[in-house]
């Protein structure tokens, strides 16, 4: 059987590229899209929370949260109930650009799937979904569960 992984890495590089090209003007990298959509979702996550929901590794997510903060996006505070931890909260120019995020995805969704009849985008979904509960499950298997937040997806 042919490998699929080499396709799912190929839509997840390419949509990264779109996005960067997309949101280019605002200064904002293609990864960044989903610290938006997490943060102004869910005003007042941790790093360690956004880590998980994002399935990447913390070190990774404070060089992204500092950038971010930097160009005006996200809103870092200490935590009145554990000094040790930041709450990450979107700021006015994340809010602002938000639904332009919602509308671009939905458009990206559109670019990849219009061509297929609604019983195939349907079947489509429910593959991969089958896939994204497959893949999680077997990280939990692995004890990697730590990195993994099965309820709640990046983007």
């Amino acid at each position: 059987m042919e490998r699929i992984q080499k396709y799912l890495n190929r839509v997840y590089r390419a949509s990264i590229l779109d996005r960067a090209e997309a949101f280019a003007a605002e200064n904002l990298a293609g990864h960044q899209i989903s610290y938006i959509l997490q943060i102004c979702r869910r005003p007042g996550l941790t790093h360690d929370d956004l880590a998980k929901r994002l399935l990447l590794n913390k070190s990774s997510v404070s060089r992204t949260v500092k950038k971010m903060v930097t160009n005006g996006y996200i809103r870092s505070e200490t935590d009145p109930e554990d000094r040790r931890s930041k709450l990450l909260f979107p700021t006015e120019k994340a809010e602002a650009i938000y639904p332009r995020v919602i509308e671009y995805l939905d458009g990206w969704n559109e670019s990849l799937t219009g061509t297929l009849n609604p019983q195939d985008q349907e079947t489509l979904i429910r593959l991969l979904r089958h896939l994204s509960s497959s893949a999680t499950e077997r990280v939990r298997e692995k004890n990697l569960a730590s990195m993994l937040d099965a309820s709640e997806e990046g983007s």
